[in-house]
């Protein structure tokens, strides 16, 4: 009680410490990061593992079950469903808060390592998906040619894929980017039957030559005083043009090439899906934020970016289709506005209530201040501002102003 009483009648440090806190809360307030909803998703891990040509039932009882029941062995594994469906198994964990994502995912890998060998041979290595908030998007980018150029949404899915994609992945903020929209490009060769026959050939043939002859063999390593030499046959095809070169078959009076047999072109694959941005057929990007990142950080640096890459691809158009930003910046901003009306009708309520100018005055300088003592320790602990922060703070910070306000507005009991 002495030192309360002493830093009562000498109160230069508390305030002091107040001014401080209080530009400390300023800065916190401009800079803390601003989203929707707090991640409160709890871990989840998707396995999906694709067998071709298999039925329904057979996917369930030969593959879905297996993964289903191993995958339920997982330390602390709250629930796992399954989905079958011809040719495909899903298999959805969700975990305890407890587990981590990432952990979570390495565990899943780890049991599906472990029964590796009572799965089907012909089905394809299985995918884990993490899903979270943080796997959601929070932009969505259609890339579509600009009229006049010659582009066209191959090209565009091709520079997508490759360049495009890498350069926004540089980005910090950036944590993925997904491309979805088909145009998809690929070499197709087209075989002429009567032509195979005449050369005495067959479908096999000219399969497995394309399988030997496209593709990159290190032979080796030499290792001299010098230093290592690696050693490396190039046989990838880069171009459409090169697998015309292919030897499909070598014959008594000479070499079978594939352009004898087959006729070479650029393509699309068949289209497993289309994507409509802002009224026109184009590409899509979706942005995803990291586990860890916020929404709007991510978004803001996803649109610092788009001159750089609109002023390297002139000819593509860059078009925001989707974002979350007006939604969380509107929210947010509407419940400041309800911070700032709160301490209003506090300090209305409290003068006609109480009728004490005195303590009136008090509430009314006092509130803002304890705002920005509740930001500065906000920010210095790494909170963000979202709809259940500031409702908290809207109700908390109302609660302490009020309660102690009104035994003083009274006066002492009496005697």
């Amino acid at each position: 009680m002495k030192l309360v009483s002493r830093y009562i009648e000498k109160p230069h440090l508390v305030l002091s410490v107040v001014l401080l806190m209080s530009a400390v809360g300023i800065i916190g307030y401009v800079k803390m990061p601003l989203n929707l909803f707090p991640d409160v998703d709890r871990p989840q891990i998707s396995v999906v593992t694709v067998m071709p040509g298999a039925a329904a039932a057979d996917i369930d009882a030969d593959l879905t079950r297996t993964i289903e029941k191993e995958v339920s062995t997982i330390d602390l594994v709250r629930r796992v469903t399954s989905t079958s469906k011809d040719e495909v198994s899903v298999v959805l964990a969700e975990f305890e808060y407890e587990k981590g994502l990432d952990v979570a995912a390495t565990d899943v890998a780890n049991a599906l390592s472990r029964i590796s060998a009572r799965l089907p041979k012909d089905i394809r290595p299985p995918a884990i998906f993490k899903i979270s908030q943080a796997t959601q998007p929070v932009m969505t980018l259609a890339l579509s040619p600009k009229p006049g150029y010659p582009a066209d949404l191959r090209k565009i899915r091709e520079l997508a894929d490759n360049p495009i994609k890498e350069e926004l992945l540089k980005i910090p903020e950036i944590a993925n980017v997904e491309v979805f929209g088909a145009w998809q490009p690929e070499i197709r060769v087209t075989i002429d039957p009567d032509r195979l026959n005449g050369f005495g050939l067959s479908l096999s043939d000219v399969m497995a030559a394309l399988a030997a002859q496209n593709q990159n063999i290190p032979p080796g390593l030499i290792i001299r005083k010098e230093g290592q030499y690696i050693f490396k046959t190039e046989g990838q095809v880069a171009v459409p043009d090169e697998l015309r070169n292919v030897v499909i078959g070598r014959k008594d009076n000479g070499t079978v090439h594939l352009r004898d047999v087959a006729r070479i072109e650029s393509g699309i694959q068949e289209p497993q899906s289309a994507y409509r941005g802002n009224g026109r057929d184009a590409i899509a990007l979706n942005i995803l934020r990291g586990q860890t990142g916020f929404a709007l950080d991510t978004i803001q640096a996803a649109e610092a970016a788009l001159p750089a890459l609109q002023a390297r691809y002139p000819f593509i158009d860059f078009e925001i289709s989707y974002s979350v930003k007006n939604l969380i910046t509107l929210s947010v901003n509407n419940m400041l506005k309800a911070l700032m009306e709160a301490i209003v009708i506090t300090v209305i309520v409290i003068f006609l209530f109480l009728g004490n100018l005195r303590t009136t005055l008090l509430v009314a300088i006092s509130i803002p201040f304890t705002y920005l003592l509740t930001f500065a320790v906000m920010w210095l602990t790494g909170f963000e501002f979202h709809m259940v922060t500031l409702t908290g703070i809207i109700l908390a910070v109302i609660a302490v102003e009020v309660m102690p306000a009104a035994p003083e507005a009274r006066g002492p009991p009496d005697s």
